[in-house]
């Protein structure tokens, strides 16, 4: 969302607009006539990220004590228009027009992380499901190494088979 901020004309107050909504702030004449009508765009973002401009060349628009052209700020910077450095409250517009400026938590970062541990769980019953096959073979070589003991014509493959699964 951009929001335009700037002088009202005649009463000195500060105007705030944003798509359709234009609000004015503060006791009429407390903004100087250093600040024009249309000074600066503050826009945030929905994943609360704001950055600030300068609507014009000649604007002068401080950001922590800086004078920039375009700047990247969060709630708690300090921002001052024009020359004689009227403070603005970013937290005071974003909330007289609706906008939260809560954090914003994304769990984006984390996705490598767990692809990771997806991809080791993975590999890991992988491993155990070998290992259990493995076992299963051994007891079925037995078991018919077993049977081997039991028929005369196979007595010969019952210490083959045993020796197999051992």
């Amino acid at each position: 969302m951009d929001i335009v901020i700037g002088r009202e004309s005649g009463n000195r107050r500060l105007q705030v607009a944003a798509n359709s909504k234009v609000l004015t702030l503060g006791a009429v004449g407390c903004v100087p006539l250093n600040v024009s009508r249309q000074h600066c765009c503050l826009s945030v973002l929905p994943n609360g990220n704001m950055s600030i401009q300068n609507l014009q060349a000649r604007n002068v628009t401080y950001v922590d004590g800086v004078a920039v052209n375009k700047a990247q700020i969060t709630k708690n910077s300090r921002v001052e228009l024009g020359p004689d450095r009227y403070l603005i409250s970013v937290n005071s517009i974003c909330a007289s027009l609706g906008i939260s400026l809560a954090p914003v938590f994304s769990l984006s970062s984390l996705e490598p992380l767990w692809d990771e541990y997806d991809k080791e769980r993975l590999r890991i019953q992988t491993e155990g499901q070998k290992s259990m096959n493995i076992q299963r073979l051994q007891g079925m070589i037995s078991a018919l190494g077993m049977l081997c003991f039991f028929i005369k014509e196979m007595q010969a493959y019952r210490f083959v088979c045993i020796a197999v699964s051992i």
